[in-house]
């Protein structure tokens, strides 16, 4: 069963609160991008992610109102969700730490 709301308070408290989160995420994404790719493709790097973020973004709300309108659609939508947080969480133990790390070295180690 989905969640409506027909108080507006209620849905601009939530969407506020997706918006931050949405936010604090790109910064972070931002932030890691800055220290995944070398500094010759850093750029294409991070615009190749911003691209496919924003093609996810405008063909995911269009596939969930498909999967949600199928029968048993709510427990595909969470199992995709969960399936995303635990890659998420995964990724996390595997990027690599590079605080004081200087960029020769760096380029030294994981070359």
């Amino acid at each position: 069963m989905m969640l409506y709301s027909s108080n507006l308070t209620m849905v601009l408290i939530f969407s506020s609160m997706l918006t931050f989160v949405t936010q604090i995420g790109w910064a972070g994404l931002y932030t890691i991008n800055a220290e995944i790719y070398d500094t010759e493709i850093r750029s294409t790097g991070v615009g190749w992610g911003n691209a496919s973020a924003k093609l996810g973004g405008f063909i995911s709300p269009a596939l969930t109102g498909i999967i949600v309108d199928s029968t048993g659609g709510e427990v595909v939508v969470l199992i995709i969700v969960i399936i995303w947080f635990a890659l998420v969480a995964a990724v996390t133990f595997v990027i690599r730490e590079t605080k004081k790390v200087q960029l020769e070295e760096d380029k030294k180690t994981f070359a």
